[in-house]
């Protein structure tokens, strides 16, 4: 999952500035293809791994109740009781470890820190957000300095929607806790200075931004060579708010049209089966155009992003400091971003400055922009764009490590 790439740049680069991270996580056994394969039991023995830049535990995975009703009942005329043990789960688990998955992470980790007493601080990476519970209680029984990852926001979020008498009470019960474990941290990041200001000004406690960043070494060894065919790429799932229709209202019309030679990947969108049936619904009789898959391996993803022209990008309405990670794996290629509509914000914002973005807000824009790059193709066959490579490089998952190891540098010296 795409949350994992801030553990995996930890284990990568926090050697270089002076920390060495031991990292507990879970198994997988097998491919995250649909939302359904994330809460696949793993049964086997916990995996040690030790190098000299880090440690590794793997450990085995039952999944919770929740997970178990999302595998069993999500879709079917049965979705009411998955429903009810999401409902369970939610209220249970503040009160009980026994409703968690993950508790196994929170005993090893009781185990580690009675053992090893160089272990320095406690660092703990959300979503899921109830494993923030854990770094409260590891605090009370250890005194350990811990910081909290959001990446995004919590009980803050605007993506999610809490109307109705029920998710809003949930999502109340998750506030009271959320300020009462967060209060033990000395440190919280996430990933825009929106959320982190929404946090911040929740919890009471200071906040910094790291961005998600891109892994350098993974564009080394892809193969440079343009698809022949005009290709756009979008990778990753959609959420209901944003305007993906605006982006595909003018492909087709540009289809009709000019009679262009395109191809558009929706790489990822099968994860979701409500957004994808969202976008099928909008290219009925166009299909041909169209290359929907579900989530594939990163190396392949990165070649196929490679092998494209123009990168798309679709903000959440009005929803601003919402910085996909998508936008820093797009930013390495220096390829023509489309983002349309625009936040008006961080993503336009980070597009901008470092001269990659297109930026459209109608259809009749993204018209125009779509054609003026296809005519460019068809010309040149390259859509070379005004990049600043040093604007770019600030945006690594290295140097977002080398940020964050300063920040903790920082807590030791308090």
């Amino acid at each position: 999952m795409t949350a994992a790439q801030r553990a995996e740049a930890w284990a990568k680069y926090f050697h270089l500035y002076g920390y060495y991270p031991i990292i507990i996580t879970r198994q997988w056994t097998q491919e995250v293809r649909t939302n359904k394969d994330i809460f696949q039991e793993a049964t086997g023995p916990m995996e040690h791994e030790v190098f000299e830049t880090h440690e590794v535990y793997r450990l085995p995975y039952k999944a919770s109740l929740r997970e178990r009703g999302f595998k069993k009942y999500r879709y079917t005329r049965w979705e009411f009781v998955y429903f009810l043990q999401r409902i369970i789960e939610a209220i249970g688990e503040k009160f009980s470890n026994a409703f968690i998955g993950m508790t196994p992470f929170y005993e090893l980790a009781k185990e580690l820190l009675s053992k090893d007493q160089g272990i320095e601080k406690l660092l703990i990476t959300g979503n899921p957000f109830i494993l923030f519970k854990f770094g409260y209680l590891l605090h009370k029984e250890f005194n350990i300095t811990w910081v909290a990852d959001y990446r995004d926001d919590w009980t803050t979020n605007k993506i999610i929607v809490h109307t109705g008498f029920l998710r809003s009470n949930l999502n109340k019960l998750n506030q009271y806790f959320e300020k009462k474990w967060l209060k033990t941290a000395k440190r919280f990041t996430s990933v825009s200075p929106l959320y982190r200001d929404r946090i911040a000004d929740l919890i009471g406690i200071k906040g910094e931004v790291i961005f998600n960043g891109f892994f350098e070494e993974a564009y080394l060894h892809l193969d440079p060579t343009l698809n022949k065919e005009f290709t756009l790429t979008y990778n990753g799932t959609l959420y209901p708010m944003q305007e993906v229709e605006i982006v595909l209202e003018a492909i087709i019309r540009l289809i009709k049209n000019h009679s262009v030679q395109l191809k558009v990947n929706f790489i990822g969108l099968s994860f979701d089966i409500g957004q994808e049936q969202r976008v099928r619904n909008c290219i009925k009789g166009y299909e041909s155009y169209f290359n929907i898959t579900p989530r594939v391996p990163k190396a392949e993803i990165l070649q196929i992003q490679q092998q494209s022209h123009v990168l798309l990008m679709f903000s959440y309405q009005s929803l601003k400091g919402i910085p996909s990670s998508k936008l820093f794996d797009y930013l390495r290629f220096e390829k023509p971003v489309l983002l349309c509509p625009s936040d008006q914000d961080i993503i336009e914002s980070i597009l901008v400055e470092t001269g990659l973005g297109i930026i459209c807000n109608d259809v009749e824009s993204a018209y125009q922009n779509l054609l003026r790059l296809y005519q460019k193709h068809q010309k040149e066959g390259v859509i070379q764009m005004p990049a600043h490579t040093d604007k770019i490089a600030q945006y690594s998952r290295n140097q977002q490590t080398k940020k964050l190891a300063e920040i903790l540098d920082g807590i030791f010296l308090l």
